[in-house]
């Protein structure tokens, strides 16, 4: 199983790089900012605690850009098989299921009355 992941991730990396997904620096630097934040940290402590591990930045910067790459990929796969058309939409709001989602709508339209008319609506 572990091979079959490691195969998957280098045909997806392979896929990446044919097709021209580049991470750029400010992106990776981004997301290992983030990465840092979620774990109640600043970076440069978050950088200490890689090297602590026996890890080093370069190698997790390599590692988080194979990420950003991989998720990429799979992300136009998945973007390539989805396909809604208008009337596929239309359908859709036309059905129960629809209105029990999106909840009750109100429609107002404007009435106009003669000052001093007499007419009941």
């Amino acid at each position: 199983m572990i091979v079959d992941q490691l195969i998957l991730e280098e045909l997806q990396l392979q896929i990446a790089d044919r097709v021209g997904i580049k991470i750029s620096d400010e992106e990776l630097n981004v997301t290992i900012k983030s990465l840092a934040q979620q774990n109640d940290l600043t970076l440069e402590d978050f950088i200490k605690f890689v090297e602590e591990r026996g890890d080093s930045y370069a190698r997790l910067r390599e590692e988080v850009k194979k990420n950003l790459k991989i998720r990429r990929v799979q992300q136009g796969s998945i973007q390539n098989k989805i396909s809604i058309t208008r009337e596929e939409v239309d359908s859709f709001l036309r059905t129960e299921e629809a209105l029990n989602q999106l909840g009750p709508e109100l429609n107002v339209k404007q009435v106009l009355v003669k000052k001093g008319s007499k007419k009941k609506y």
